[in-house]
Order: C-alpha cells, then structure tokens, then sequence
C-alpha cells in the first residue's frame, strides 16, 4: 500500500525512516525482518515502531492498521 492513500496529516509527521518502516509494517513485516531488509538493528526498528505508534495515538500495530483501515474508508 502506498502511503499516499493514507491520512496526510499523520504521514507528515513521520521522519523518512518512519514512512520506511510503515511501509514494511503494512507489507506484513515483523521488527526482525524490517530491521533485516534495511540493515537496522531490531532495537532501531522497535524505536522507530514505538515513535510511528505514538504519532498515530495507538498503543499496538493492531490498533495502528485498523485506524490505517478507517481512514481508508470513504465517509
């Protein structure tokens, strides 16, 4: 999924390495597998998960994707 579809007042927020890691979040990827395609430690990729959970006022990335899904709903 293109991040473009998605509400561009969160996006906004996000750093570049962020955008990065939703991307793979919305592909399926886990923290050991992001942190594998991007050469990242799993540590940097749990911060950069915590920071994107925290810009998008969500405790868990199952709470992330269904705001994600929501917002992709037309209204």
């Amino acid at each position: 999924m293109a991040l473009s579809h998605l509400n561009q007042n969160h996006i906004k927020m996000l750093t570049p390495k962020e955008k990065i890691v939703l991307e793979k979040i919305l592909q399926g990827g886990t923290n050991k597998s992001i942190a594998c395609d991007l050469t990242l430690s799993p540590e940097t990729v749990k911060s950069h998960v915590k920071n994107i959970l925290h810009k998008y006022n969500v405790n868990t990335r199952v709470q992330l994707l269904s705001k994600i899904v929501q917002e992709l709903k037309p209204k």
